[in-house]
């Protein structure tokens, strides 16, 4: 993660130079998933932003990842399982699991997905 830190910048000139801007992959109005660092910015790791409303849900399609809710309440499901999640909850997400579980809000929650290093 190191490797994707410019050491000659500074200050404004740093921040100018880390400053992405979020790119919308999905949007409807019960589910919106934001690319907030892509394999495109740095191969060092990714982060994308998913936004739930009213019964909004999404299949958790990439592993291993790190997942943190950041603001309300949703529900981890699948394959027999069933777990609440809040504001402070993270979990890890092991490759076994992809695409085998979905997120699912009935008022609003809103998740950052931490991804690891592009694999070669």
């Amino acid at each position: 993660m190191l490797d994707a830190i410019n050491y000659d910048i500074y200050g404004d000139a740093a921040r100018a130079y880390a400053r992405v801007t979020p790119r919308t992959a999905i949007d409807t109005p019960a589910y919106k998933k934001e690319v907030l660092i892509s394999y495109e910015d740095t191969p060092c790791f990714g982060e994308n932003r998913h936004t739930l409303q009213e019964g909004g849900s999404f299949v958790m399609d990439y592993a291993p990842s790190v997942y943190i809710c950041l603001e309300g309440e949703a529900a981890i499901s699948g394959d027999g399982y069933e777990r609440p999640i809040r504001r402070g909850d993270y979990f890890y997400l092991p490759y076994a699991a992809e695409g085998k579980f979905k997120i699912t809000a009935q008022k609003r929650a809103v998740l950052i997905e931490c991804l690891p290093g592009k694999q070669a």
